[in-house]
């Protein structure tokens, strides 16, 4: 009966873990290749979660030129710098652009602080 107790103990506690800040990363990424900024912006700290909500309602009024700088296609995570409260992502797209993503610790969870390129 103890290994059992032991197994329900050990998935729950599993289950509960905060995502790491290189799958955040990933899951801001494809939220934006998607053009999901709804999405996207709960992976933002509080500060910018208005702009990506902001960015969801008037996406189709953008000019066409305007959305092309919001496009990302082809994206991969190229290095993560670790550390305890802040991390580096950076990655590649669009065929060999580059990105930048400084995620900073939320409590338990990871949120992008800022980026670079793209906007």
């Amino acid at each position: 009966m103890k290994p059992f107790v032991l197994s329900i103990v050990l998935l729950t506690l599993l289950s509960c873990s905060a995502p790491s800040a290189d799958q955040t990363a990933r899951d801001f990424l494809t939220a934006l290749a998607k053009l999901d900024f709804t999405s996207a912006s709960s992976y933002v700290v509080a500060e910018q979660k208005s702009t990506y909500l902001r960015l969801q309602e008037i996406w189709h009024q953008l000019p066409l030129d305007q959305q092309a700088k919001f496009r990302i296609s082809d994206w991969k995570i190229t290095s993560v710098s670790p550390g305890e409260t802040e991390v580096t992502v950076e990655f590649e797209f669009d065929g060999g652009k580059s990105g930048e993503l400084h995620l900073v610790r939320v409590g338990r969870d990871w949120k992008v602080a800022s980026q670079q390129s793209p906007p």
